[in-house]
Order: structure tokens, then sequence, then C-alpha cells
């Protein structure tokens, strides 16, 4: 059903409410946390606490099991996504 593959690849993923899954966002937390973990993968997420009419977003990356490095993702909201929309490097 997901691009799981794609998804734990290693790079941050920023999935959108109502356009990447359906389900409540802490429900969609725990399938890319259980993906993960069947790939021998650990992952880090974070869930963004969206303004009034601004859906929820997930940000999360994979990583190997056995790493000692374990990612830092930043604090997401659609202010900070729409300026870096805005303005791509």
């Amino acid at each position: 059903m997901y691009p799981w593959e794609n998804w734990l690849d290693g790079r941050v993923w920023l999935l959108v409410e109502s356009k990447d899954f359906t389900c409540r966002p802490q429900s969609m937390r725990s399938q890319v946390r259980k993906a993960a973990l069947a790939g021998g993968q650990q992952v880090t997420t974070r869930v963004s606490v969206p303004l009034v009419g601004d859906p929820t977003m997930l940000l999360f990356q994979a990583f190997p099991a056995d790493s000692t490095w374990k990612p830092n993702l930043p604090a997401i909201s659609w202010k900070r996504v729409k300026k870096t929309l805005a303005n791509p490097r």
C-alpha cells in the first residue's frame, strides 16, 4: 500500500495527512515504525501540531538499527514548509 522501500531509504520524508495517508497521524507514525523495524532499521519521527485549517504532517528518517548516529529532525510547521518550498536551495 505504501512505498516503504522509497520512504525508508535514509532520506528525510515529509508526509501530509489526507494527501499521503488517510489514517490518523499517530497511526501512520506507528506504521512507519513497524515497517522500519521489519526492515531491520530504526526511525526517528516528528508529528506537526497543525494550525487551524492546516493538515497534520509527519516527518521521518530511517537509519540502520546498529547505527550510533541518530537523526535530529527539526520541528515542522506549515509556515516553515511553505517558506522552504518558496525558496528552494
